[in-house]
């Protein structure tokens, strides 16, 4: 700053702004022999590309250079390996609670232990090699480039939300009970499991919710290897280009290829994945079926469709689905669940 005096006062703010970030800290200094030093300064959202400004009446405008809050991009500069240092912006290792960036490079990273980041994106015409390891994503996956997947595992985890953008190929992709709120895929992207799928909710009222980014419009999915560990999901939007997926204590809408049970032997449902099990016997009609079936026993209610005056029940009674008038709607539910676009109630007569 050039002047020699000691009582000019400085004032320092953000002028490229990339994160929508607040400096904290004393942002106004005066001169010290021509000097200003601020040494608390803070921002405190992430981004690419910030600079501070100086200003004051007496001394000229003065513009920082560039420079990253929370977020480690790849420049790949000495070699492939994730934990040298020098091959990061930073000059050093990201911390797991920093986003990561992997644009196009000659040297492509490849990982060399269990690693966690928060936001992962992989650029166009970039590639991240993930070997055995464990990766650990707390919050979105972006893949514009190239997922080698090798015999890893992915997981989904950090609470709240994870938005999963571009197709990947995945060996193991997992995001266990707790571990986050919803998946959400972006819409016409594919999502290939090549060993196995782990995905839970808490129980029947803490479902993980996989849904599309556009509602009404499906993400895909595959399983190469068709294995599976699945429960308490809330599927929606979703095309399943492999067998059938079964998952139990799950709801779905607007999916193809996801089921809540398969077929028992002798035709109808198999009694051994039943979902939303009631704790009581609820005595209902055909003007309240609808409202105790949402209230009550906590799904939803596909398979009931108007008919005229009253409504037509579809449910699974011994061994193969019947259709119960409305004049005959005096039912005992004894246990609701759910096979893709349906809801079946099994019951006894009052």
């Amino acid at each position: 700053l050039c002047t020699n005096d000691s009582s000019t006062i400085i004032e320092i703010s953000i002028e490229n702004n990339p994160g929508g970030g607040t400096l904290s800290g004393d942002t106004d200094k005066a001169l010290v022999n021509g000097t200003a030093t601020f040494n608390d300064l803070s921002i405190d959202q992430k981004g690419v590309g910030y600079t501070l400004v100086t200003s004051s009446g007496a001394v000229q405008q003065d513009t920082s250079d560039s420079f990253n809050i929370g977020i480690a991009v790849w420049d790949g500069s000495e070699s492939t390996a994730w934990n040298t240092p020098g091959n990061w912006d930073i000059g050093d290792t990201p911390p797991a609670s920093y986003d990561v960036q992997i644009p196009a490079t000659p040297n492509d990273p490849v990982l060399s232990g269990s690693v966690t980041v928060d936001n992962l994106a992989i650029g166009v015409g970039a590639a991240l090699s993930a070997g055995s390891n464990i990766l650990t994503v707390n919050g979105n996956w972006a893949n514009n480039g190239t997922f080698n997947a090798g015999t890893s595992t992915v997981i989904f985890s950090g609470g709240g939300n994870s938005n999963i953008s571009g197709s990947t190929t995945f060996n193991n992709l997992s995001c266990p009970a707790g571990a986050k709120q919803s998946l959400t895929f972006e819409n016409g992207s594919t999502q290939t499991i090549e060993n196995t799928f782990t995905a839970k909710g808490t129980d029947k009222d803490d479902k993980l919710i996989l849904q599309s980014n556009v509602p009404g419009q499906q993400w895909m999915i595959e399983l190469s290897n068709d294995t599976y560990d699945l429960d308490f999901l809330d599927v929606r939007d979703s095309r399943n280009l492999g067998p059938t997926i079964y998952t139990p204590s799950s709801i779905f809408m607007n999916c193809i290829g996801w089921a809540a049970a398969p077929p028992s032997p002798g035709g109808g449902i198999a009694d051994s994945n039943v979902m939303g099990e009631i704790d009581r016997i609820t005595t209902v009609t055909d003007s309240d079926l609808g409202q105790a079936a949402r209230s009550e026993l906590g799904v939803g209610v596909m398979s009931i469709t108007p008919g005229v005056g009253a409504m037509t029940v579809m449910f699974w009674d011994a061994a193969d689905m019947i259709n119960i008038p409305s004049n005959e709607l005096g039912v005992r539910i004894e246990r609701v669940f759910r096979q893709g676009r349906f809801v079946f109630i099994i019951v006894g007569l009052k």
